[in-house]
């Protein structure tokens, strides 16, 4: 349903879920997101957090929670979790963007170029999985929407997993009425 953007209906069959299955760690990680894309940033941190307790997953648990204070315009507490998070072992490919995203949203614009540089160097290099997305979302923290939405287009190419649910995801909901953003989901999503 995240897919589909019909994020009250999957909060409702998770909320179901979890009490069939109240020890299920991967059910209160999806109830964390889904709070998440309703923008009950609260919610989301307390479920993603019984999710951490049940199943040690540092990597997500930090992105998820610097996310949610990103998306809440709370940078100190987005930048604490962020710095708790490996690079070496950003299972997501994003740790970079995100820091430029977050830098551009701290009026660091310097430190945000100097992130899409070193995103462009790894990209060229091998080693950064995701170059298009993590460069989209510097871009996005610059208010640069011409290259946002250029790099989110070769984005989708890359493969990544979190654009799969680019109809539920909160990030997205400034640029949704955007004909950019409407002419690529519909090309990227056609039945």
């Amino acid at each position: 349903m995240f897919m589909q953007g019909k994020v009250e209906d999957a909060r409702n069959e998770l909320l179901l879920a979890q009490k069939l299955d109240p020890l299920n760690s991967n059910v209160h990680t999806r109830l964390g997101y889904a709070y998440l894309c309703l923008k009950e940033y609260d919610m989301a941190r307390k479920w993603f957090r019984k999710a951490h307790e049940m199943a040690r997953l540092d990597l997500y648990f930090q992105f998820m929670i610097a996310w949610s204070y990103l998306l809440e315009n709370r940078y100190d507490e987005a930048e604490s979790a962020l710095n708790k998070l490996d690079a070496d072992k950003d299972g997501y490919r994003l740790k970079q963007g995100t820091e430029g995203y977050l830098h551009a949203k701290q009026g660091r614009e310097d430190q945000a170029r100097e992130k899409i540089r070193l995103i462009r160097d790894l990209g060229a290099q091998g080693t950064l999985k995701f170059p298009n997305l993590n460069q989209t979302l510097v871009y996005a923290g610059l208010d640069q929407l011409d290259k946002m939405f250029h790099h989110l287009e070769k984005a989708f190419e890359e493969k990544p997993i979190s654009l799969m649910f680019i109809k539920a995801d909160p990030f997205w909901h400034p640029y949704r009425q955007d004909p950019r953003y409407i002419d690529l989901i519909d090309r990227v999503f056609k039945v």
